[in-house]
């Protein structure tokens, strides 16, 4: 039989078991509230007016009218069209027989179009809305209410929050399992998602914006993801992790992952979590700009706990006003350890003062690292806080307003020690590229960094205890430096040459220009100034009292007593012994100077005499184009092959007086003296 519509219905009972009817519409024809019915003549089920109708006159019991379908569920049998002027009171319990429904069944429900207004209505488990056609769920007080459900799928829907009481929300609810929120649209009104102590959970493709305070919160998650959401234009937090008050147990944020989410222009952060205990976080390829306080805040508060196992990774963070990354623990008596905040690119378009902080590491320690993140903009590129055994590396900070790196303590009155400051490329405007403000920062290692200021203040400022500074680039010169440094400091030379120093590192970080040259380049060329490259200075030594076998350079402000008689500043002196009788030879050349030669003399314990230096080669120049020989099968130098001294004479027995020559003969090293007779000078 066919009937026109569901009143009509409720006043048929059927005529024989397995009776078919075909309904034309719920209210009306073809209002999508029809379908195909049987008769089941011996069930006292309970109607839910939607797939089950009971006969109310004449009442029939037993009897019922089924629905014949296959999933999923249409939420027009119910006789919910979507009609905007329906109040949430008419709506609700309606949508309620719906859910049960579906629930029991374990499938979905469809939502095709128009607005459904309701209040509190309770997800049962294993509930599935299907959205069609943009419905809208207008949410009063609880919305849907999904406390205590499991297995729970909300896709394709659209929700908008009342703007009257500040409790509604339009997902809500506690101790919720498998959860599955994708592919909707939050509009607006006070909370868009607010639920706790979730399993097994995600919220994922949805858009969110113009709520006055977040779109999303969950308060306590064990296996969740907020992935690839948009979240704009809120009054708190784009996304929101939350903790729990000292007067609740605490909950637990283990195995979080969010990614990939666009977040700004919202009132407090892109990302914020904070809660009581924090395992196995991840946070990467998000991106969080324009929102007034942080783009990510990562922090522990309320209660003692822990943070294990946090990486802050690959994000873009730009213009967001107070700080790119805050990375806080507020409670004393939390542990942290291997947390990673690297490869982030965290920028400001236009610079900002001091309070303005790229990324801020407060109260962390073991196995912190901060690597590979671009900070461009802040007050202050790098804050670390309060914190110990952090290891900042390879960070590229530029237009940093006061600090590239700023080290210090504000809460603690005890020391904290081990931060190792390493390979950082780093350019502040104003007050110093490293600082450390004070002396309970201890035993900071600061190194390899390459440091740049806009200003005359010291690029790396140090006011700690037991700080290490070493092999830090502070710039280049074409002269010796004149600007103010800090031991440790090393600034290169941009002019190099031969005779120069490849840089000065500085020694002294009380004053200005306490520089020191550094790896002079080339050899020999010049006179070099011993007093800048810190050789030992042998004032005023006597060459005489030199033992065999020493080998030196005697240089420095005073006379050197017993040297070649010609002019320069210093001299490399070789004392070898000769033989058996501890008779002696001493050779010497000048430090750079290729124009004086090579000198020698000998010395006879014997007679306890020097005879006068000569003159062995006029120049140090090669004698031949590369300088290379090669060794006899006894790893000794052939006389043949040392075309790099030139002798003043080389024939046997040809040389005058006073001269050294090879005797060609034997090929051995020999001396004439004034008489003429010959002296082999090595056994």
């Amino acid at each position: 039989m066919t009937i026109e519509k569901v009143a009509d219905l409720k006043m048929t009972p059927g005529t024989a078991d397995k009776e078919i009817c075909h309904l034309l519409g719920y209210y009306n024809r073809d209002d999508g509230g029809g379908g195909d019915f049987y008769w089941d003549q011996l069930s006292t089920e309970t109607s839910n007016d939607g797939t089950i109708f009971s006969v109310t006159s004449p009442v029939t019991n037993p009897g019922r009218w089924k629905r014949i379908f296959n999933a999923p569920i249409d939420i027009k049998w119910f006789g919910l069209m979507g009609d905007p002027a329906q109040p949430a009171t008419t709506t609700t319990p309606v949508f309620q027989r719906c859910l049960n429904a579906a629930g029991a069944l374990k499938i979905p429900i469809r939502i095709i179009g128009g607005t459904y207004n309701i209040s509190s209505v309770t997800i049962p488990d294993n509930t599935t809305l299907l959205g069609s056609g943009t419905p809208l769920i207008y949410s009063i007080d609880q919305g849907l209410n999904l406390s205590n459900a499991d297995n729970v799928s909300i896709d394709r829907l659209t929700f908008k929050g009342e703007m009257a009481s500040t409790q509604t929300k339009c997902l809500s609810g506690s101790n919720i399992s498998n959860l599955i929120v994708e592919n909707c649209e939050f509009l607006s009104g006070i909370i868009g998602v607010l639920i706790e102590n979730v399993t097994n959970g995600i919220i994922r493709n949805c858009i969110a914006h113009d709520f006055q305070l977040q779109p999303f919160q969950v308060s306590g998650a064990n296996i969740f993801r907020y992935e690839s959401n948009t979240s704009y234009n809120n009054g708190s937090d784009g996304l929101k992790l939350a903790g729990t008050k000292a007067d609740t147990p605490p909950n637990l944020h283990k195995d979080i992952i969010v990614c990939n989410n666009i977040c700004y222009n919202n009132g407090r952060d892109g990302f914020d979590i904070a809660g009581n205990m924090v395992e196995n976080l991840e946070v990467y390829g998000n991106i969080f700009y324009n929102n007034i306080e942080r783009g990510i805040d990562c922090k522990l508060v309320y209660q003692g706990g822990y943070m294990k196992n946090v990486t802050i990774r690959d994000n873009l963070l730009f213009d967001n006003e107070n700080t790119g990354i805050n990375c806080q623990i507020d409670v004393t008596s939390v542990t942290d350890n291997n947390v990673s905040i690297r490869d982030n690119t965290i920028i400001r378009a236009s610079i900002a003062g001091t309070s303005y902080i790229g990324l801020n590491i407060s109260r962390f320690g073991i196995n912190t690292t901060v690597f590979g993140n671009h900070i461009k903009g802040y007050g202050t590129g790098i804050q670390i806080r309060d914190t110990s055994d952090c290891l900042v590396r390879n960070n590229y900070i530029e237009d940093a307003y006061s600090y590239g790196i700023w080290l210090r303590t504000i809460a603690l009155t005890t020391p904290v020690s081990g931060n190792i400051i390493d390979s950082n490329s780093i350019h502040a405007r104003g007050t110093a590229a490293i600082a450390i403000e004070d002396a309970l920062i201890t035993q900071t290692i600061i190194k390899n960094n390459t440091l740049s200021i806009s200003s005359t203040n010291k690029k790396l400022s140090d006011k700690g205890t037991g700080t290490v500074i070493f092999n830090n680039q502070t710039g280049s010169s074409s002269s010796i430096p004149t600007v103010n440094g800090t031991k440790g400091d090393i600034i290169y030379n941009n002019a190099p040459d031969e005779g120069e120093p490849i840089g000065w590192v500085c020694v002294d970080s009380t004053s200005a220009g306490k520089w020191k040259e550094f790896g002079l380049i080339g050899f020999p060329s010049g006179v070099v100034d011993t007093s800048k490259v810190g050789v030992q200075a042998a004032t005023g030594a006597d060459l005489n009292t030199i033992t065999y076998d020493q080998w030196g350079l005697y240089a420095g402000g005073g006379t050197i007593a017993n040297t070649p008689p010609v002019s320069s500043a210093s001299w490399w002196v070789f004392t070898q012994k000769q033989n058996t009788n501890n008779s002696r030879i001493q050779i010497a050349y000048p430090y750079k100077s290729a124009a004086v030669g090579i000198w020698y003399r000998q010395y006879d314990d014997s007679s306890t005499s020097w005879t006068p230096w000569r003159q062995l080669l006029d120049t140090l120049q090669k004698g031949s184009a590369n300088g290379v020989a090669t060794l006899d099968a006894n790893a000794k130098l052939p006389i043949s092959q040392l075309p790099a001294l030139v002798f003043t004479s080389k024939s046997a027995m040809a040389s005058a007086n006073n001269e050294l020559f090879v005797d060609s003969a034997d090929n051995k090293l020999k001396f004439k003296d004034t008489t003429g007779a010959v002296h082999q000078l090595y056994v």
